[in-house]
């Protein structure tokens, strides 16, 4: 369950209390419509969704609850330019305010300690300082009084939401396998940080680009990876926001003259303050001759250099496709810092990767079906990891497992409780 969700619903009470002041408290979730929080405010519309997300900058992958100033309950603001508002991620909140004063400013959960609400202002305690934010740039200064008791709320949810979040690093670590993965990000990481060291105490600082490639086959943890280290970058200072953009090469490079740098432009400056993850990257060269993906390499590689100090790109791929890429593209290739090796996983880490995703989605197995489990995917798996997709492989056994549970209690007229969370023998399908 999402972090946000899990503070909010087991404290009704606080979301309940936007229902007697001029707050609206309304939540959404990737492309799926918004479901209202407070009595007489409607959904979005899809117009107004892609408004709300643009105002804060964030994806259309995460999960939002927004936080929206508004004299009318059913009238948002977040159109116009008086819009003031809070949106909360998973990832950090996002406060919005435009009038007399303006505020765009995103914090990751990761960093932030603690929150108070005191004299009127926001004061984040996090790993790189105290972050103060006056409270009538959020609302309105002329009806402060009115507002005091909705920012002695918010305040109240941000310190429960920051209380029980891990730090990016331990979650990389909690990650199964990846060994050698966790040992190269702990390096960078360290080497971030002394950077900072070295600045602070006025001492000459040269930072290596943090530009990197990932090699290695499908379902090995690429991407997640990748998000974790966004976080873990902005945790330490060198990233402002830490979100991931994930891209491919249709969406950077254009079918027509001219059109390709514009796009692989606008798709950097997205990116900017995170990580840019070019999945299956070699696919840029592989339109042939009259193709643009040339293009698309040549405007990447001046950008990534200009906006070193907050972006880094990740280049990912199958190893001996990116090999052969990275050696045709020289001056690509001399802007990333470091390759990282993705090994396949093996027998014991596949079996322990869908235990972990029985858990975490609320399942337990019976004995029997945890030695069964094991055995379909040494069947599955033989000696190649990559054929049998790593870690998505498990995922697709997962959906099995779940869809014929489903099909075994669906023909019974009482189902308990325990019944739904527990998977049998028999709903471990041998011929997968």
């Amino acid at each position: 369950m999402s972090k946000v969700r899990e503070v909010l619903e087991n404290n009704p009470n606080l979301c309940n209390h936007f229902r007697k002041h001029r707050t609206v408290f309304i939540h959404g979730y990737g492309n799926a419509s918004f479901t209202q929080k407070i009595e007489g405010v409607k959904g979005l519309s899809l117009e107004e969704r892609e408004n709300a997300r643009a105002l804060h900058n964030l994806p259309y992958t995460e999960e939002i609850y927004f936080l929206i100033e508004t004299d009318q309950p059913w009238f948002l603001p977040l159109l116009f330019p008086s819009s003031h508002s809070v949106a909360f991620t998973d990832k950090g909140i996002s406060i919005v305010a435009n009038g007399e004063k303006n505020i765009d400013q995103f914090l990751s959960w990761a960093i932030i300690k603690d929150v108070h609400l005191i004299n009127d202002q926001f004061v984040f305690k996090t790993s790189n300082g105290d972050i103060t934010i006056d409270n009538h740039w959020i609302y309105s200064i002329e009806n402060k009084e009115h507002y005091r008791t909705d920012a002695e709320v918010i305040a109240k949810i941000m310190h429960l939401i920051a209380a029980q979040h891990e730090s990016a690093d331990k979650r990389l670590n909690a990650m199964i396998g990846l060994d050698k993965v966790k040992r190269k990000v702990k390096v960078l990481a360290n080497l971030v940080k002394m950077h900072k060291v070295r600045q602070e105490k006025g001492l000459e600082a040269v930072l290596p680009s943090m530009h990197l490639v990932f090699m290695g086959n499908p379902g090995t943890g690429k991407t997640e990876v990748a998000r974790l280290i966004a976080e873990i970058f902005q945790e330490i200072g060198l990233l402002s926001r830490g979100h991931l953009v994930e891209a491919r090469r249709s969406d950077l490079v254009e079918k027509y003259v001219g059109h390709t740098a514009k796009k692989v432009e606008e798709v950097v400056m997205s990116a900017l303050g995170g990580v840019l993850f070019i999945d299956e990257a070699y696919a840029l060269t592989n339109g042939g001759q009259n193709d643009f993906g040339a293009e698309a390499i040549d405007t990447l590689t001046p950008l990534m250099e200009n906006h070193r100090e907050d972006l880094v790109v990740i280049a990912a791929g199958y190893t001996k496709d990116m090999e052969r890429f990275l050696a045709a593209n020289q001056g690509l290739s001399s802007r990333f810092s470091e390759v990282i090796h993705f090994d396949d996983y093996n027998l014991d880490e596949l079996t322990r990767i869908f235990e972990k995703m029985c858990h975490d989605k609320g399942y337990k197995l019976t004995e029997a079906a945890r030695t069964k489990v094991r055995k379909l995917i040494m069947k599955s798996f033989g000696t190649d990891a990559a054929k049998f997709g790593n870690g998505r492989g498990v995922r697709n056994l997962f959906e099995q497992v779940y869809m014929k549970q489903a099909n075994r209690l669906g023909g019974k007229e009482y189902v308990t409780e325990a019944e739904l969370t527990i998977f049998e023998e028999e709903d471990i399908d041998t011929n997968y």
